[in-house]
């Protein structure tokens, strides 16, 4: 299929690695990607130790059912308004500031914040409003328990005024990733993470799981003021509303047809928990801890990679094709080779690592088997989402929102259509599994798209980077799945004895993967490895 395009991927010999802008491109996604990926980490440490905290104090009774119906609605109506504004508002502000200047583009940027606060206090004043016959639509099952549905009526409450720091913080996140700033935003998720920590250890006695959703709403405030200064340093921003400016109509052109069909795409989330909430007591807690984990894998193995290549995806989108498809090939190599090995490592000892992680105060070993099983039929969206996201990034950058969304839409039908025979079938497992179908779904029809429609030529290599990344982690999982037949003890244990084993497997793990792709000759990871060298002789 890939070879049908007509301006042909770049046969093995001219691959990325052996073409003269090779070097330009890796070194300029290189150096921000590790740098937001090492701040991931340190991100994802924080949250793992929330999501501790929370499965220790709160486990997966109704309290934590109660508090995930409760963010159901703010937490999707973030993700529309912030995926939508990142995607679009990027490749606006990079144009206007190559084009018009600094001036210019900061009258864009001021006049679409101010009326996207406004629109952000409009919706979390409705939401506070009809909170409680939101939840009635949203999660049925719940409100059969009344403590724990008026529960999740006062948490959600307390919730929805997060939303506008939430999303005035991302707006301006996206102004410093245009401008090719990352550390400050990639600090944000931090410093929210770390407060909400703090907060539920110091609140939780007092005030049980509604510490979670106050220290929420602390946490959104301090990455609204740790990003503040993106916007008021230097006198740029100005409280003006010039919704006339071409760059705020083009913004708000492009963007609405992505919220529309984000509407449609996120409300997965809201028929998920729908489903979950008719499922036995636990189900809706059991998703949750998916998710969040699913979600922190994708950020170990994407998050860095996208958020740096996409500045560069929206420079070369309206001049050189070539350009675009040889940093999109790159982005899809590096996340190909880091999400095989995070992903299938992850796989092998998922038990262990829930079990270690979470298994102690009110989450208890059934718990811990029910997420653990949830993970497996979660792999699809991990892998096709965390390898395929640079594909996603290359259509915005060329705006093609209005693709993007019919694709995202024609996948959250599907996932609607498969949510009730297979939670039928598997149960909760059944609504990780459709998500899964969907996800791939959407990749395969987004690849299609960015190679046939919009001659947007991606390198061979690609295809030796998977073959050779599945090679390596399928050989270095064999040998931990041997492992952990033949310590079948050790291998269930918990606690210290459990971490013990679990960093000794992933010790062997990555040493086995590295080793195989090595043996291999992957032009990547050799590449990184030189690099890795010349920073520690310099």
């Amino acid at each position: 299929m890939i070879n049908e395009v007509e301006t042909p991927l770049a046969s093995s010999e001219q691959s990325v690695s052996a073409t003269p802008h090779a070097g330009a491109t890796r070194e300029r996604i290189l150096k921000p990607a590790v740098q937001v990926t090492l701040l991931s980490l340190v991100n994802i440490v924080i949250g793992f130790l929330v999501q501790v905290v929370l499965a220790e104090k709160f486990g997966t009774g109704v309290e934590m059912d109660a508090y995930l119906a409760a963010t159901t609605i703010p937490t999707t109506l973030t993700a529309i308004l912030l995926g939508a504004l990142g995607i679009t508002f990027v490749p606006v502000f990079a144009r206007y500031r190559s084009m018009s200047g600094q001036s210019e583009a900061w009258q864009v940027v001021s006049s679409f914040t101010n009326l996207f606060i406004a629109l952000l206090i409009l919706l979390a004043g409705m939401g506070m409003l009809m909170a409680e016959d939101l939840l009635r639509i949203t999660v049925p099952g719940l409100a059969a328990n009344s403590t724990s549905f008026h529960l999740a009526i006062e948490m959600s409450r307390v919730l929805y005024p997060s939303i506008i720091f939430v999303g005035a913080g991302a707006l301006f996140s996206s102004v410093a990733y245009a401008e090719r700033s990352f550390v400050r935003p990639a600090a944000g998720p931090i410093v929210y993470n770390g407060v909400t920590i703090l907060g539920v250890l110091v609140l939780s006695n007092s005030l049980g799981i509604r510490s979670v959703a106050w220290s929420a709403l602390a946490g959104a405030v301090a990455q609204f003021v740790l990003l503040l200064p993106v916007a008021i340093g230097q006198n740029r921003f100005r409280f003006t509303l010039d919704l006339r400016h071409p760059g705020v109509r083009q913004a708000l052109r492009v963007m609405t047809p992505l919220i529309l069909g984000a509407i449609i795409f996120r409300s997965n989330t809201i028929a998920d928990r729908f489903v979950a909430s008719l499922l036995p007591v636990g189900s809706i807690s059991y998703l949750g801890y998916g998710l969040k984990l699913l979600n922190i894998l994708m950020t170990i193995t994407s998050s860095g990679i996208v958020i740096s290549i996409f500045p560069i995806q929206s420079e070369h989108a309206a001049a050189d094709r070539a350009a675009l498809g040889r940093v999109t090939s790159t982005g899809l190599r590096l996340s190909i080779l880091l999400t095989l090995g995070v992903g299938v490592c992850f796989l092998v000892l998922r038990e262990t690592v829930i079990r270690v992680l979470f298994e102690r105060g009110a989450f208890d070993a059934q718990a811990t088997h029910a997420v653990s099983e949830i993970m497996l039929f979660y792999a699809g969206a991990l892998f096709v989402q965390s390898m395929f996201g640079s594909i996603t990034y290359a259509l915005y950058s060329l705006q093609q929102t209005g693709l993007t969304t019919l694709i995202a839409v024609a996948g959250a039908l599907l996932n609607f259509a498969l949510l009730a025979p297979l939670s039928r079938w598997l149960g909760v497992n059944g609504v990780a599994l459709a998500y899964s179908i969907a996800s791939t779904f959407n990749a395969c029809i987004l690849i299609v798209a960015l190679i046939r429609r919009f001659r947007v030529p991606l390198e061979q290599s690609i295809i030796t980077c998977l073959a050779k990344s599945a090679t390596a982690a399928l050989a270095a999982g064999g040998v931990v799945e041997v492992c952990k037949g033949l310590f079948s003890g050790v291998a269930a244990s918990s606690g210290i004895e459990g971490g013990l084993w679990l960093v000794s497997m992933v010790a062997v793990f990555v040493i086995l993967y590295l080793a195989v792709l090595f043996f291999l000759k992957s032009d990547d990871l050799i590449h990184v490895w030189h690099r890795f060298r010349m920073r520690l002789s310099a």
